[in-house]
């Protein structure tokens, strides 16, 4: 298993890229999740947003992918504001969003907390509490959290997600 906060790739020179991305390796960031939106009129709607597993049982994601979401085709409306955990499902383990690779397990979420001062892009942190443990393997781990005044000035960061990889 990694190192906590250190991928197993750490010495890739690929993994200091930023711009335009790149395509990991499986396993490579094994506290990325994602998240899944059944839409109550839609249905299905598959990956939402990204997220992190900050420990086996919660989730932290972004606030505007849970009560507004700015996404092409009209989704920027209230009929995209659901903070019911109802309508959400965190998919661990994941690599490939469209091939089925054995290490993914889907779990329910029955929790959903948006930071009260959220607004536009502002205090943008939700977290969401799944109904059971995620079983850790080599492919799901939850990511390090910081100590207390833990100083993070001239500190290495990495975006991590399902973006676009061009252009």
């Amino acid at each position: 298993m990694s190192k906590c906060g250190v991928n197993r790739y750490a010495d890739d020179p690929f993994s200091l890229r930023i711009y335009g991305g790149q395509n990991a390796n499986k396993g490579m960031w094994p506290w990325q999740i994602s998240l899944r939106l059944t839409h109550p009129q839609y249905g299905p709607l598959g990956h939402w947003c990204g997220g992190i597993l900050v420990h086996r049982q919660w989730i932290l994601t972004a606030a505007h992918c849970i009560i507004k979401s700015l996404r092409p085709l009209s989704f920027d409306s209230p009929l995209f504001s659901l903070p019911q955990a109802i309508f959400w499902k965190v998919l661990v383990g994941e690599h490939h969003q469209t091939i089925q690779e054995g290490t993914e397990k889907t779990y329910n979420v029955s929790l959903v907390l948006t930071y009260n001062r959220f607004q536009n892009y502002d205090e943008d942190i939700a977290m969401m509490r799944l109904s059971e443990p995620v079983k850790l393997t080599e492919f799901v781990q939850p990511i390090c959290l910081p100590k207390e005044n833990e100083e993070f000035q001239g500190a290495e960061c990495t975006a991590t997600g399902w973006g676009k990889v061009e252009y």
